[in-house]
């Protein structure tokens, strides 16, 4: 099979605050595709109560650049009938594009109101033998170029998409990651932000020393945004945090400073990167706690430039982060040394230092 289906990760256009429309995922940019049958299966899956996250990522690990596509539907945030339709749009959609795929499996089974449905799709570039493992109902692909599956148990329903993008990058044009590059990238964006009414920045100092990270044990730590290390290490994040008040819409601001970071990874395939889009904004809760609810485990990073953070616990990483509260959206935009936690209550903070906290005034 020879014929290559390449798919877009579209983000539905959306009025920012300054009036602009924006996109995610570019062709140009991308070097990519589209594919109709998939375009208008993950247009009506962004449409669905948890939308569809993306994930971009360039680790050098490989040829190429891996995107990733999730999808979640559940019995609970919609009504049966918009269940059925969901179902009988993917169930469509996978027959379609079995036609042509490499290697295909379909599997439904009903009887008595109980439903379990897998449908799996894989696809290679060059028409090389895809290793396929099968488990249960449920296939997994190896060597693809490009896979798809959508699993269903009754309760709850999963798609997943990978697409493998070659990368000509050699070994020797291989830099790290340009801290200082992205920052001045995204600035403009930032800066309209920091014009809007109530909007504001604030410097970030977070430092915990090994000693200050051994005492605490693995669940003392009042911090979030981390894990500690097999070997426990010292951190200290610095940084900007900017926020915008809840009277604009914080779904058009983060579209907006998304685009900006998406334009320059997809600018610098020689850089590492991680890039996430999440359709919900993670939470900040009243106790202090990100609320990642069921269906989004990730940690409000939009960018991650060490997308393996204990290999190396001497490197500088940056982290590019948003998450929303009852006050409004918080950005930031930080680079750390060693490990990286964010202290609760951030949000009014000046300073933080192996337990000890500085708030603000204002």
């Amino acid at each position: 099979m020879n014929r290559r289906y390449i798919f877009l990760f579209l983000v539905a256009w959306a009025t920012t605050a300054f009036g602009q429309r924006l996109r995610v995922g570019d062709a140009e940019a991308s070097g990519m595709n589209a594919n109709t049958r998939l375009s208008q299966l993950e247009h009506f899956l962004r449409l669905q109560p948890h939308g569809v996250d993306f994930t971009q990522r360039n680790d050098f690990n490989n040829s190429y650049i891996r995107c990733g596509w999730h999808a979640q539907l559940d019995t609970i945030a919609v009504t049966p009938s918009q269940l059925e339709n969901a179902i009988n749009t993917i169930r469509t959609a996978f027959a379609d594009l079995r036609k042509d795929a490499t290697e295909s499996y379909m599997y439904e089974y009903h009887q008595n109101g109980a439903d379990t449905i897998s449908f799996n799709v894989a696809f290679s570039d060059d028409d090389s033998e895809i290793d396929s493992h099968r488990s249960g109902h449920y296939v997994h692909y190896w060597e693809a170029s490009e896979a798809f599956n959508f699993r269903y148990d009754g309760v709850f329903g999963h798609y997943n998409h990978f697409r493998e993008v070659p990368r000509d990058i050699s070994e020797a044009d291989q830099k790290p990651f340009d801290i200082a590059a992205f920052e001045a990238h995204i600035q403009p964006v930032l800066e309209q932000l920091m014009k809007l009414k109530g909007a504001k920045s604030y410097p970030v100092y977070w430092q915990h020393d090994k000693e200050y990270v051994d005492s605490t044990g693995t669940n003392g730590l009042g911090l979030y945004g981390g894990r500690l290390p097999d070997d426990p290490q010292a951190g200290l994040t610095t940084g900007t945090h900017y926020f915008i008040p809840a009277q604009y819409k914080a779904g058009g601001i983060y579209l907006q400073l998304h685009s900006q970071a998406y334009d320059y990874v997809n600018l610098h395939p020689e850089q590492p990167y991680k890039i996430t889009y999440l359709p919900i904004i993670l939470r900040i809760s009243r106790d202090g706690i990100v609320d990642k609810g069921a269906f989004h485990m990730a940690t409000g990073d939009i960018v991650q430039s060490d997308i393996r953070p204990f290999a190396d616990l001497n490197s500088t990483k940056y982290n590019l982060r948003c998450y929303q509260d009852d006050d409004g959206l918080h950005i930031l935009s930080l680079t750390t040394k060693g490990i990286l936690w964010i202290p609760k209550n951030f949000q009014k903070m000046k300073r933080w230092v192996n337990g000890k906290a500085t708030f603000r005034k204002n």
